[in-house]
């Protein structure tokens, strides 16, 4: 099929739809039809815009504190 492009718009418009599914990023992507791959970048960039993204060993390394 070749590389489709997404507007910035259709981009966002599916990441919302994504976070009111309720699906996990696998499910949601088979029922629209894009690869997982480029979701998960767009969720990335999402994330990174809006300040909220930590790296995973972060993540984890603060999740634990306080927990021995």
């Amino acid at each position: 099929m070749g590389r489709v492009h997404y507007s910035r718009e259709q981009r966002e418009a599916l990441l919302d739809e994504f976070e009111h599914s309720g699906l996990k990023g696998a499910a949601f992507v088979r029922t629209v039809g894009i690869s997982y791959p480029t979701f998960a970048n767009w969720i990335q960039q999402r994330r990174h815009a809006r300040g909220d993204y930590r790296p995973l060993l972060e993540a984890a390394f603060f999740s634990n504190i306080g927990n021995p």
